[in-house]
């Protein structure tokens, strides 16, 4: 594990894009592209960025100066990020970041990852989307009103050669239309099963009634 990659600048012009409100329909970002969206109270938006193999993960999150007057003297936007199977990246997260209180002072938050997309690495061991879930620690009761912020993602380094992996298997289910939570999670899907879980699960069956017929079978014979 090295020195965390170089947070991205923002670029001089912004594009709106508005995110999904789950992780098969996040909004997908071009890397060294500034993005404008805007999330409100009660809601996260997921965006995913593609990360090849060899390549670093760093972003810069700027939110807008506060326009309105909560009911509250400050407001938390959480922000998360995870891999391509949908685990946490805590090193790159934006945990708790104080946006904004009531006289406008904007938040800031940048981060990058300290090790490259690499086979064997435990946070970043598989190239492919990575995801950024993003929303306020208030319901939708607190504030009505929306948090605008600027979002740019970098993806530094040489792409390498790396393994392919078929994670047909285990395709995660999807989210509900609207997230409400205050701390956003991955649904793994329940019902993927492995074809090898098939198989050896079939096998120890197999077993289990062949030895079942083998001990009736020798019975009758010596009640014959």
């Amino acid at each position: 594990i090295g020195d965390p990659a170089e947070a991205p600048l923002h670029s001089s012009t912004t594009t709106p894009i508005e995110g999904g409100l789950s992780f098969n329909r996040a909004a997908e970002l071009v890397p060294g592209q500034t993005f404008e969206s805007a999330v409100v109270a009660g809601e996260f938006r997921f965006f995913k960025v593609p990360v090849e193999w060899g390549q670093h993960l760093s972003y810069r999150v700027d939110l807008a100066d506060r326009d309105d007057v909560t009911s509250r003297e400050w407001t938390y936007i959480r922000g998360k990020w995870y891999n391509p199977l949908r685990a946490d990246l805590t090193e790159l997260n934006l945990l708790a970041l104080d946006v904004g209180r009531q006289d406008g002072t904007a938040g800031t938050f940048s981060a990058g990852s300290t090790e490259p997309v690499r086979y064997g690495s435990k946070d970043y061991g598989f190239a492919g989307y990575y995801y950024f879930v993003i929303g306020p620690n208030e319901t939708d009761e607190d504030a009505p009103f929306q948090y605008r912020f600027t979002l740019t993602v970098a993806t530094p380094g040489e792409i390498e050669h790396g393994p392919m992996y078929d994670l047909s298997a285990v395709e995660p289910a999807d989210q509900p239309e609207s997230a409400t939570t205050n701390d956003p999670q991955p649904q793994p899907g329940e019902n993927a099963i492995s074809p090898t879980v098939i198989a050896v699960a079939s096998g120890v069956l197999a077993l289990v009634v062949g030895s079942a017929v083998a001990v009736v079978v020798a019975r009758r014979r010596r009640a014959g």
